[in-house]
C-alpha cells in the first residue's frame, strides 16, 4: 500500500499546526509565468487552493480522493501517477513541487522524475521546488530519538526519524499522535507507517541536475527570493527548458 494512503491522517493533523511561508511564493510565481501549472505531490489540496493549478500530480489515490473534497469546484485534473511516470495532454508552462515533497524521493527516482518533468513542459517552461538545506550533525544527534512537534487541545504529534542509511542519505520517518481527552490526558495513541526521507545538499542536487536537460535560471535560500548562502535552512530551484 502506498504509505500517504495511510498517513493521510496523520499529514492533514500536522498541517493544522504548521505555518507554510512557500505557498504564497508559488502563489506569486504562479501568477507572474502565466500558462498551464501543474502540481506534483498535490496531496490533499492545501496548496493548489491558493495557487490553483491546472494539473495536480500524486501518487496516492487517497490524497486525491481527499483533494477533491476540499477543493470542490476548484479541483484541477487529478493525475494519480508518479512523478517519473505522468503524462499530460497539453504540455506545462509552470510546474511545481511544493513543501519538501521532492525529499521522498531517492536521487534515481529524481532524475528520473526531473527528465519526466522535462518531457511534459513546454519550452521555455519552468520547474521550480524546494528542499531543505541538510544538517548531518543535527540529523545524527537526533537519530531514534522522539521530538515533541506540536499539540492542540484535540491532540499531540511526535516524530521519530531513523537513519535507514547514511550512504545512501536516507531516513526513515515514524508520525505518532497522542489523541487527548478535553482534560488533557492521553486516551489513545497511534503510530503511522514509516515514511522515506532523502536528505540533499545544494551541490548534490546540482550534480543531479546535470544529468538532465534543466538549465538553472534561479537558485535561492528563501522563499521571498534571497540568494542561498551557507547559512540557508531552505534552498529553492528554479529551473527552465531553455
Amino acid at each position: 500500500m502506498n504509505p500517504f494512503d495511510e498517513s493521510f491522517e496523520l499529514l492533514t493533523l500536522w498541517d493544522n499546526l504548521v505555518d507554510s511561508p512557500e505557498i504564497e511564493m508559488y502563489r506569486k510565481l504562479r501568477r507572474r509565468i502565466g500558462g498551464v501549472a501543474t502540481e506534483l505531490g498535490i496531496g490533499s489540496g492545501r496548496v493548489a487552493m491558493c495557487v490553483e493549478p491546472d494539473n495536480g500530480v500524486d501518487s496516492s489515490p487517497v490524497m486525491l480522493q481527499h483533494c477533491r473534497e476540499l477543493m470542490g469546484d476548484k479541483t484541477p485534473l487529478l493525475i494519480n501517477y508518479d512523478f517519473k511516470d505522468y503524462r499530460l495532454d497539453t504540455k506545462s508552462t509552470f510546474t511545481y513541487c511544493p513543501l519538501n515533497s521532492v525529499n521522498h524521493l531517492s536521487p534515481d527516482h529524481f532524475v528520473s522524475a526531473m527528465k519526466n518533468v522535462f518531457e511534459n513542459t513546454e519550452p521555455d517552461g519552468y520547474f521550480v521546488f524546494d528542499s531543505i538545506v541538510p544538517d548531518l550533525a543535527k540529523i545524527k544527534s537526533r537519530n531514534n530519538l522522539t521530538l515533541f512537534r506540536g499539540k492542540t487541545d484535540e491532540y499531540a504529534i511526535y516524530e521519530v526519524a531513523s537513519v535507514d542509511s547514511y550512504e545512501e542519505q536516507k531516513t526513515l520517518v515514524h508520525g505518532v499522535v497522542e489523541f487527548l481527552s478535553p482534560q488533557g490526558e492521553v486516551r489513545s495513541k497511534k503510530h503511522y507507517p514509516p515514511i522515506a526521507w532523502y536528505y540533499l545538499f545544494p551541490s548534490q542536487i546540482l550534480d543531479l541536475i546535470k544529468e538532465t536537460h534543466w538549465s538553472i535560471e534561479n537558485l535561492w535560500g528563501t522563499f521571498d527570493g534571497e540568494p542561498l548562502t551557507e547559512a540557508s535552512k531552505r534552498q529553492v530551484w528554479i529551473l527552465r527548458k531553455s
